[in-house]
């Protein structure tokens, strides 16, 4: 299937480029499971994956500097110290990768995964999750009625393993069909409910990076256009999809708050805060695509040369006039 991403609302000539290179092929990508007995899985990730005396490479690059050595002393080590869990269930699944802790990657790209699983093989399916669980991890693996199997050692052993390949070489593309579908059975777990027309501004000003240098002009602008105000790290998921679900049009700047489209009706409208002249990730404006939403983006300089880790400067007037069109469709 093809699916036509649509440009940004308020599309500027020179980001023309930058924005159509993203007319690609969205065919649904062939999802891969490897199948492994007698395996060892290190950490959270799937980066190491040991059978005893031997590596295994699941699909070409699997592994880089590899050190077989090193790694089985790194077992015996973990053995000695008891940090080694061990399963000897029929078999588990493992979705996750060395991003997986994370509440973007979380939403999309485990939760996909492991419906599809799901759906494929067979509904009591049992997923190996290598970390204390969050709270936006624990409700949602309820939400969407997946069994799991919680391990804390620095290694685990598995009597069966089945390995999910990415849906994708990078994060930030998506496959449609089951981001829809995960959408859809965490939204379910809200049904009944009489939706609003809620604008919202999510800030990051208690977050450790990537915040908005003049957050008080900021404020005024959204503010005066309506908008209410949430800083979503001081509220539980529950509240952030209940919030979400009333919302028509978000606003946020370029981070893991704006992942919470996904539970907004198709349709709805989407302001992001980009670095200008970096814009090179493009996350969340597929995401919007993928999802059916308008997408506006406002440039902002930075104070770094990092989107990741630099602060926002936004401008104001910039910001005046990009609402103004938003909020009048």
């Amino acid at each position: 299937m093809t699916e036509n991403i649509n440009l940004p609302v308020n599309i500027c000539d020179r980001d023309k480029k930058f924005f159509k290179c993203l007319e690609w092929d969205y065919a649904d990508p062939e999802i891969k499971v490897h199948f492994f007995t007698l395996v060892f899985l290190k950490g959270y990730s799937t980066n190491i994956l040991l059978r005893p005396l031997k590596k295994i490479e699941p699909w070409a690059g699997f592994y880089k500097n590899f050190k077989t050595n090193f790694f089985l002393g790194r077992i015996l080590d973990a053995i000695k110290k008891r940090s080694v869990s061990i399963s000897l269930k029929p078999v588990y699944y493992c979705c996750i990768n060395e991003f997986s802790d994370n509440f973007f990657h979380w939403f999309t790209e485990v939760l996909p995964k492991m419906i599809y699983v799901k759906n494929k093989f067979k509904p009591d399916v049992i997923f190996h999750i290598p970390f204390p669980l969050k709270d936006y991890q624990s409700v949602s693996l309820k939400y969407c009625s997946l069994n799991f199997f919680v391990t804390k050692g620095d290694f685990t052993f598995f009597y069966k393993l089945r390995v999910v390949e990415n849906l994708y070489k990078y994060p930030g593309y998506y496959h449609p069909e089951l981001m829809i579908e995960t959408s859809r059975l965490i939204k379910n777990s809200f049904a009944n409910r009489k939706l609003k027309n809620r604008k919202i501004y999510i800030t990051r000003k208690n977050a450790s990076r990537r915040r908005i240098l003049n957050e008080s002009e900021t404020l005024e602008v959204v503010i005066r256009h309506g908008f209410e105000i949430f800083d979503f790290d001081l509220i539980n998921f529950q509240q952030q999809v209940e919030i979400i679900l009333d919302t028509s049009i978000l606003v946020s700047l370029h981070g893991a708050a704006l992942t919470n489209m996904m539970f907004m009706e198709p349709g709805s409208t989407i302001v992001e805060f980009l670095p200008k002249e970096i814009i090179n990730d493009k996350c969340y404006f597929i995401l919007a695509g993928t999802m059916k939403h308008n997408y506006y983006y406002l440039s902002c300089d930075m104070d770094g040369l990092s989107h990741i880790t630099s602060n926002f400067q936004v401008d104001a007037t910039a910001l005046e006039k990009v609402l103004s069109d938003a909020t009048s469709k």
